[in-house]
């Protein structure tokens, strides 16, 4: 039984028919079954796609974020500065004349 090149070119375009098909469906398949929106097709399954579909449908009116009406006083910004000054003065720094006052 000897295969000539001819039929085994025959072969292999029937092959990649059939894979770039079935590929075509799959695609087909899958966005069908994630646009189908009616639960009852899907309570026996836990269906990812059919989640996403959902999800993208379900609608939450936003809600902005509540910010507090205190903010810090005065004393503590003064605290914070003169901590941060006592920090910033390095061993190889110039001497300042106010770090001790």
């Amino acid at each position: 039984m000897k295969l000539s090149l001819q039929h085994l070119r025959l072969n292999t375009q029937a092959v990649a028919l059939v894979a770039v098909l079935l590929s075509l469906w799959l695609n087909v398949a899958s966005i069908i079954h994630q646009l189908d929106i009616d639960p009852s097709h899907h309570e026996h399954h836990h269906c990812q796609l059919f989640s996403v579909a959902q999800h993208g449908l379900s609608h939450v009116m936003a809600t902005p974020p509540i910010w507090p009406n205190r903010y810090p006083t005065a004393r503590f910004f003064r605290l914070f500065s003169s901590v941060l000054n006592q920090f910033a003065y390095l061993a190889r720094s110039p001497p300042r004349s106010d770090f001790l006052f």
